[in-house]
């Protein structure tokens, strides 16, 4: 009974120390209440809805449609946030270079900007999606989706959840690293906790069931979320670039 009561005093104290840190990004973000409020649930509800009518006989041919065979949808709001965050982080690039504000802000950064240049670009297939109906010989010989992108690659493409695992983790050791000061500028904003977490946990869950198949079945509905954590991964990322945009000063000036 006493350790069930010290492992609920100390949930109780993560909680209040989670729900401390995200009220503070009012103040922190210059955003109100109900934003942050907002930014904190939208995964859950995303994902809860999603969960639910895909499990509802007659709302499930509708969401297959739009998350799983009509790609287009799903990839173009992916694509949107991400290229709007690598413009908006090389933006703040150039601010951080004008103001002098250190090598591991810039860097860091511009890295993470042209990273999400690059995934928006694969995301509509480098122009593909719009315009090219036909890939190259030489493409198609390694590609198994007959794509214009990196990631269909042969030799990774049956373990994608890697990519979405590693940013959710990545995010989460960015929140974990925000009391240590030389990270102070680049770390992961507490408000986009739940974003990481439930991408890291559902790309987890996914990749594992890449090698053991405990519930038969189950791979369908894993596959159905894919694009929907794939939408997830380019909202949070513009909302990292956005939330630190807002976050550093520059003299009296905020960057916005």
């Amino acid at each position: 009974m006493k350790k069930i009561v010290t492992k609920l005093f100390r949930m109780e104290k993560i909680i209040s120390r989670i729900k401390f840190r995200v009220i503070a990004a009012e103040k922190v973000y210059g955003i109100g209440s109900s934003a942050t409020l907002m930014i904190f649930l939208s995964p859950f509800f995303i994902v809860f809805f999603i969960c639910v009518f895909l499990q509802l006989s007659s709302s499930r041919p509708v969401v297959v449609s739009i998350i799983v065979e009509n790609q287009l949808v799903m990839g173009l709001l992916t694509y949107v946030f991400l290229i709007a965050g690598g413009f908006l982080g090389l933006r703040l690039v150039l601010q951080i270079k004008k103001h002098k504000k250190g090598l591991l802000m810039f860097w860091f950064y511009l890295a993470f900007s042209i990273g999400l240049l690059f995934i928006g670009m694969e995301k509509v297939r480098w122009g593909q999606l719009f315009f090219i109906s036909k890939v190259p010989s030489g493409l198609s010989n390694i590609n198994q989706q007959a794509e214009t992108v990196v990631h269909s690659f042969q030799f990774w493409q049956d373990h994608l959840e890697i990519f979405p695992l590693t940013f959710g983790l990545a995010g989460l050791l960015g929140i974990w690293t925000s009391n240590i000061r030389h990270f102070g500028k680049i770390n992961s904003p507490y408000v986009l906790l739940s974003w990481f977490a439930l991408i890291a946990f559902i790309s987890a869950i996914d990749l594992f069931h890449d090698f053991y198949k405990p519930i038969p079945g189950f791979d369908d509905f894993v596959d159905n979320l894919e694009e929907v954590i794939e939408l997830m991964v380019g909202i949070s990322a513009f909302l990292f670039i956005w939330l630190n945009t807002r976050r550093l000063r520059f003299g009296e000036r905020e960057i916005v």
